[in-house]
């Protein structure tokens, strides 16, 4: 790990631990959400969060877990680069 653990505990606490779908609602920028479908998170819950923001895209990704960008690199910088083309 590359990040000050004094300073990431928190952050994922903070992130993990509040209801921020009040929050969600009021982002109007255009967002792009992935989801693996093998992630420890359930894509379903990420897919109805992509739902609340405005002005979104989900890409579900079939075969790969939580690290998608690792996993299919190639498929995940060319899902980025289309939707920021765009």
């Amino acid at each position: 790990m590359k990040q000050n653990a004094d300073f990431v505990s928190p952050l994922f606490y903070n992130h993990m631990a509040n209801d921020w779908s009040d929050i969600i609602k009021t982002i109007d920028i255009p967002s792009l959400v992935f989801s693996g479908k093998k992630s420890f998170f359930n894509w379903k819950l990420v897919k109805k969060v992509s739902e609340e923001l405005q002005n979104s895209e989900f890409e579900l990704f079939e075969n790969v877990s939580h690290m998608l960008f690792f996993e299919e690199a190639d498929h995940f910088n060319k899902s980025v680069t289309e939707f920021i083309e765009k």
